[in-house]
């Protein structure tokens, strides 16, 4: 059975097994800059310290956010408000195996 996090106009988090979380935020009814838009979905330490921040494949003038994440099988996921769906390397934050699920 997997975890999966949505957001509705707040943070989002799905704790992880030995500290920390990964936590994304609602930014689409929020203004801010292109790192804080698109890059929304960070990991944290178990003392809340930012252990990475997602990369992204949006262009500098997009507003493209993480909308919703999902961990299952081993394997976290995060959707984007493009329609896009993205393996996420836990250790990293890297994405991988882009596709479009709209």
């Amino acid at each position: 059975m997997g975890i999966v996090s949505r957001l509705f106009g707040r943070k989002s988090r799905l704790r992880l097994a030995g500290g920390g979380c990964i936590q994304l935020t609602d930014m689409l009814a929020r203004s801010g800059s292109w790192e804080a838009t698109n890059r929304n979905f960070v990991r944290l330490d178990e003392r809340g310290r930012v252990v990475w921040r997602i990369e992204t494949d949006a262009s500098p003038d997009e507003r493209i956010p993480f909308t919703h994440i999902s961990f299952k099988s081993g394997v976290l996921t995060a959707y984007s408000w493009s329609g896009g769906e993205y393996d996420v390397d836990l250790d990293t934050g890297e994405i991988s195996n882009g596709r479009l699920v709209k």
